[in-house]
């Protein structure tokens, strides 16, 4: 299938085995400068950070065995996301750095509404077993670059990465990265930040 599809364009492929697939299957899906807030609103993801701007998406999934319309943890593939110019939303990289100054947790919806502007954002994700890896997640903003690692058990609903913030090309130079954790119910994850290591000498 090649259609348009959110103001871009997809094409997919299915192919598999059994009556009407019911023993395995493998899709590939690829977006090209699609509407990333409409794909996000229409996945319904239950709150959390989202995406605004338009970019491309890569899905490519086996299911194996029988059942696995009912399980998702018998998928398995990778997600790819490339976007240039736009926003993560439900995110406030200045409240993070102001709660962070004197709190040792707090939610991730305490950090405000803010959101970070970015002019590239590129994000790898493998998945198998209901558990997500991210491989890279680099989004640079105007001012500030965020980079994230871990996990993503998706069958449970949960995150489990570490963040690093930093200051852009553009940004303020003076600002020293901070580091923390994120983890917890993806509609509302806790943050931990995570002190930074003392300079030797001092």
């Amino acid at each position: 299938a090649d259609t348009r599809f959110l103001g871009g364009t997809i094409a997919a492929r299915l192919s598999g085995t059994g009556e009407g697939f019911d023993k395995g299957a493998d899709v590939a899906v690829t977006m090209t400068r699609v509407d990333l807030g409409d794909l996000m609103s229409r996945l319904s993801l239950d709150g959390g950070p989202s995406l605004k701007g338009t970019g491309s998406v890569g899905f490519n999934a086996k299911l194996v065995g029988t059942g696995w319309q009912q399980n998702i943890e018998a998928m398995s593939g990778k997600l790819t996301i490339a976007s240039d110019n736009g926003q993560v939303t439900g995110f406030s990289p200045d409240g993070l750095r102001r709660l962070a100054a004197d709190r040792a947790y707090f939610q991730l919806s305490a950090t405000g509404n803010d959101g970070l502007d970015y002019s590239t954002l590129d994000i790898a994700v493998s998945f198998s077993e209901g558990s997500a890896e991210v491989e890279r997640a680099d989004i640079i903003g105007k001012r500030q670059k965020l980079d994230l690692a871990g996990i993503i058990p998706y069958s449970r609903q949960a995150l489990a990465l570490t963040g690093a913030l930093s200051a852009a090309s553009n940004g303020d130079q003076t600002q020293l990265p901070l580091s923390f954790f994120i983890g917890g119910a993806w509609s509302d994850p806790v943050i931990s930040p995570i002190p930074a290591r003392p300079v030797p000498g001092q």
